[in-house]
């Protein structure tokens, strides 16, 4: 069976199966990164200038350390342990696709959308890369979203 993530990048936000998962800021990071390409090959240096900004020999320790806790609070949740990011050795990381279905959700604001939508009174939406699905948001998120 595989575990279904869902990443919300806007909220900042993961559940796992739908139970909701706290990661600190790096491992929100890597995680996010990781997701956008699952079976996809990210290697230290791309990892540290994507995730830190920094060059791959200061923070390759790192970086291990970072993956191991996403594994735990993973499998922490979980009543069978998967291995979710898998390392591919002297190379980097990569997000599993066959042990986690990944879905990311972010606020689009699109002008051809918008417009289509405005009859409606919808601001904002969610568009699901994975399956397309469009989610309207709530109005009490898009004033708190327009703030910022």
């Amino acid at each position: 069976m595989t575990a279904r993530l869902v990443i919300d990048l806007d909220d900042r936000t993961v559940t796992l199966d739908g139970l909701p998962i706290r990661f600190a800021h790096l491992q929100f990071n890597l995680l996010a990164l990781l997701a956008t390409s699952p079976g996809r090959v990210f290697t230290f240096k791309q990892i540290a200038h994507q995730v830190w900004d920094s060059e791959p020999q200061y923070v390759r320790s790192s970086i291990r350390v970072l993956v191991c806790r996403i594994r735990d609070q993973i499998n922490a949740q979980l009543p069978q342990p998967i291995m979710s990011v898998e390392a591919v050795r002297s190379v980097g990381y990569r997000l599993d696709p066959t042990a986690i279905h990944v879905t990311i959700h972010q606020i689009v604001r699109s002008t051809h959308l918008r417009h289509r939508r405005r009859a409606a009174g919808i601001k904002q939406f969610v568009v699901c890369p994975c399956c397309d699905t469009t989610i309207i948001v709530s109005p009490a998120r898009s004033k708190r979203s327009d703030q910022t």
